[in-house]
């Protein structure tokens, strides 16, 4: 139990919930989803962490539960204190968890000077609590400070041994490049999204090349659960490749990479699953912006059907995104159902960032009936 919670809190996933704006003079990347770096910051303080990849062997080091407190070592109050930061930060206290993880860091080096522990444990412990540090902040919006630590990370994990396309890398990697997209260092973006993509690509390539030659070396369940890291990180740099492509109005080539993107995570993720729900939006806003209205009301109607029974918010941006579909094609009424009916899923959730897209859609519906009478 102890282990799965710290899986859970450990994952960060980055994504960006789109919606179709419901005045026709917005059609602009920027109208889709209002600034990047707002919109990116306010999907980060209320969607649900999917990330599946662990800084192993990093991450070992938190296996301390269910210990007696006369039983710690040096090492188990150092990973004690690195939980009550994880545990701060699920419960949004910041301030509380960035305090934890410095006291660790702190403690650790204290440890190392007293030779209490050795080398590679103070620099497993660095690891791991620097990519929690540079997680904290993306979390709170300091994207400087966190490319530091992230590239610092990197450093650590490489004097480790950890090898340059490993998973773990990989993610770090994809982190840094979203932090150039959403910063506006677009060619250093590209340039990293790209990298994950073709190591990505790559690896599942020979894996799958091995399989099909009966060479494969190691089938266990770890090696597949790698396979499955690899897929979701690939899927991951696809989406945030397909958000560039937006934002230079390339919505087919938005979409194509959307459609491999969402096929990666419901293979891997589920059809259930919020990060499968948001690709789905954002195809649905690529097929809008390409008039493919039959395609996009399907898949709005596939969302809203799966995301209401998985009791998932994104409901929400599914029915206000049906609700701009139908004010384009002028179906007022089913417009202003679909709006209304988004707006109580997102006031039942009481998410705020929700509500926006519908109380417009609601807003738009006002002046067309308005004008309508004048």
């Amino acid at each position: 139990m102890a282990a799965s919670m710290v899986q859970r809190i450990s994952r960060l996933f980055f994504r960006i919930k789109q919606y179709i704006p419901v005045n026709p003079s917005e059609y602009r990347y920027a109208g889709l989803c209002g600034k990047l770096q707002t919109t990116f910051m306010k999907d980060m303080r209320y969607s649900q962490p999917l990330r599946t990849v662990t800084l192993a062997p990093a991450l070992g080091f938190l296996s301390f539960f269910m210990k007696k407190e006369e039983e710690l070592t040096d090492q188990d109050k150092v990973r004690e204190v690195v939980y009550k930061g994880i545990y701060a930060k699920e419960q949004g206290n910041i301030r509380e968890a960035s305090k934890a993880f410095h006291e660790a860091l702190n403690m650790s080096t204290d440890f190392l000077n007293e030779k209490k522990i050795s080398n590679k444990e103070n620099l497993n412990h660095k690891v791991f609590i620097y990519d929690q540090i540079a997680n904290l902040c993306l979390e709170t919006g300091d994207w400087k400070s966190a490319e530091v630590v992230f590239k610092d990370t990197m450093k650590l994990a490489l004097q480790l041994g950890m090898a340059e396309n490993d998973n773990a890398m990989i993610e770090m990697s994809l982190k840094l490049a979203t932090i150039y997209l959403y910063s506006g260092r677009i060619e250093l973006a590209l340039t990293g999204l790209k990298h994950c993509i073709t190591e990505q690509e790559t690896k599942l390539k020979a894996r799958q090349s091995a399989a099909e030659n009966g060479s494969t070396e190691d089938d266990s369940e770890k090696a597949k659960e790698e396979d499955v890291n690899t897929k979701v990180l690939l899927g991951k740099a696809m989406k945030h490749l397909a958000n560039y492509h937006l934002q230079k109005n390339d919505y087919k080539g938005a979409e194509s990479l959307l459609q491999k993107s969402l096929e990666i995570s419901q293979e891997t993720l589920g059809s259930n699953d919020d990060n499968s729900f948001a690709i789905m939006n954002d195809l649905a806003t690529c097929q809008i912006l390409l008039k493919e209205y039959e395609n996009a009301e399907k898949l709005l109607k596939d969302g809203i059907k799966l995301s209401r029974k998985a009791q998932s918010l994104m409901q929400s941006a599914f029915l206000s995104n049906l609700g701009a579909l139908y004010i384009r094609t002028k179906r007022f009424s089913e417009a202003e159902k679909a709006c209304e009916q988004g707006l109580k899923v997102a006031e039942n959730g009481n998410d705020e960032y929700l509500k926006g897209p519908c109380r417009d859609c609601l807003a738009r519906l006002a002046q067309i009936k308005a004008a309508s009478k004048d």
